[in-house]
C-alpha cells in the first residue's frame, strides 16, 4: 500500500512541527546560563568592581606624586 497525497502532506507537517520544536529547544538551551556560567559572571563582576575601586583609589593618590624628571622619560 502506497501513501496517498494526504499522508505525505501529514507526515511532512509532523516533521516541520518537530523541527520547529527542536529549534526552539536548542535556542532556549543556548540562552540559558549554566550554574558554572552564572558563578563565573558573578566572579568576573566582582573582580571588575574591585579593579575599578583600586584604579580610582590609585588615581586619587597618584596625582602629583611623580617627580618632574620621571614625567619626561617615556621610552
Amino acid at each position: 500500500m502506497f501513501p496517498t497525497g494526504r499522508d505525505i502532506e501529514y507526515m511532512a507537517e509532523i516533521r516541520r512541527s518537530r523541527r520547529r520544536e527542536a529549534d526552539h529547544y536548542r535556542m532556549m538551551k543556548l540562552t540559558k546560563n549554566s550554574p558554572l556560567q552564572l558563578k563565573l559572571q558573578v566572579f568576573l563582576g566582582r573582580l571588575g568592581q574591585d579593579l575599578q575601586k583600586r584604579l580610582e583609589e590609585n588615581s586619587e593618590t597618584a596625582v602629583g606624586t611623580l617627580p618632574a624628571a620621571k614625567l619626561g622619560e617615556s621610552s
